[in-house]
């Protein structure tokens, strides 16, 4: 009977015909709040979790910060000569990964709050020792550094971002040259930011969503297109902002996601939020969707490969491939180890958000060709050396 009632529910909360609509979740979250049976299913779900992870929402990783912060004696004026601590401002692009939706929830309604503060790329909440962020670790150097967030919201009032980490939960490569839009309005009318002088560390992560709504709309969603406009994005920062280091972070492999189908809450939401990854109808459809992964991380490739932003001293983009390789992490018996992802089994946990920062920053501290394609719990935190102390870059990793 048990197994019925499931099924049923199943049915009711998840058409076939639904995608990923932000009002639709925003109502099924609402709905699972209001409902006995999927109470139950979120406090198995963190019980489980909390048993592999006794600190799964305070989480600070083993790895240790011991780098020496040095900074330029005089402020650069090459990207090619850029060090961590002449960093002043952050910023971000991308969606609910970066927006760091649900990531410490405590309650179903929880999954609704976007914990800004505690996102991997842009959040700046608490300090390093506390809370591992990559503008955490930039602050080590730069106590002054400026743009990270520090507040929370509800899902439905982030619908522009928040400051200057731009990210939208839901949103898609085809948002992504209007956020970069946003951003640099906002970064020229921010009284903080000293435009011209400032340099700016961008990090643009989008594609998922892509991924996990490519079966129902290829044109939109194939790699050429997804590429395109992430070239469009680009191609504003390169004309309008001076003093840009761009990290264009690779797409996560979400072929994935069908391993994470634990119990009501996240099996339905991942019905709404990827159904073409989490419920893939044959095999053929999951070849095709490793293709498209491939294909997304060689068509990003090809376009910073391609010259087009070489043409100013101050402004760098360089790929990112810390996710390209990698896979869900997985308990000595086997399973999934689901402290790496929040409740709702999708966006990444405090621990999650922790295990991206480090290998982000680890990526900047690798040279263009050389880079870590994959994260491991076990990799130690680099630093910069004093025969290597700037970030990389295409230039100067040769």
């Amino acid at each position: 009977m048990k197994y019925l009632i499931i099924i049923a529910l199943f049915g009711l909360y998840c058409p076939i015909s639904l995608s990923y609509n932000i009002d639709e979740y925003i109502d099924t979250i609402n709905q699972f709040s209001n409902n006995s049976i999927f109470a139950v299913d979120f406090e198995e779900n963190i019980k489980e979790i909390l048993k592999t992870e006794p600190n799964y929402f305070n989480y600070t990783p083993q790895a240790k910060f011991t780098c020496k912060t040095q900074i330029s004696v005089e402020i650069p004026t090459s990207v090619h000569k850029l060090r961590p601590g002449d960093i002043k401002v952050v910023a971000a692009l991308g969606d609910s990964l970066t927006a760091s939706l649900g990531s410490n929830a405590k309650t179903i309604l929880g999954l609704l709050i976007e914990y800004r503060s505690r996102s991997w790329s842009i959040g700046g909440y608490h300090e390093l020792e506390k809370l591992f962020t990559l503008p955490n670790l930039i602050k080590k150097f730069n106590p002054n550094l400026k743009g990270y967030s520090v507040k929370n919201n509800l899902m439905f009032n982030g619908k522009t971002g928040k400051g200057l980490n731009v990210a939208v939960s839901g949103q898609e490569a085809n948002h992504v040259p209007e956020q970069a839009r946003i951003l640099i309005d906002r970064l020229k009318s921010d009284h903080e930011v000293d435009f011209q002088n400032d340099w700016k560390l961008v990090t643009i992560f989008v594609g998922g969503n892509d991924l996990c709504d490519y079966c129902k709309n290829r044109d939109l969603h194939n790699p050429v297109a997804y590429s395109t406009y992430l070239q469009h994005a680009l191609d504003l920062l390169y004309k309008e902002v001076p003093r840009v280091f761009v990290n264009l972070v690779s797409v996560l492999n979400v072929n994935d996601v069908k391993y994470l189908n634990r119990g009501l809450i996240c099996s339905i939401l991942h019905k709404r939020v990827c159904p073409c990854a989490a419920y893939p109808e044959t095999a053929e459809d999951e070849k095709e969707l490793s293709e498209y992964i491939d294909g997304y991380h060689n068509y990003t490739e090809a376009v910073v490969d391609s010259g087009r932003y070489d043409g100013r001293d101050d402004f760098a983009v360089v790929v990112q491939p810390f996710f390209k390789n990698f896979r869900l992490q997985r308990l000595p018996n086997g399973n999934v180890d689901f402290s790496y992802f929040a409740p709702d089994c999708f966006h990444f946990s405090t621990k999650g958000q922790a295990s991206a920062a480090i290998g982000l920053w680890n990526n900047m501290l690798q040279p263009v060709g050389k880079k870590s394609t994959i994260w491991r719990p076990e990799d130690p935190i680099l630093c910069p050396t004093t025969q290597n102390p700037y970030l990389f870059t295409k230039l100067n990793s040769n």
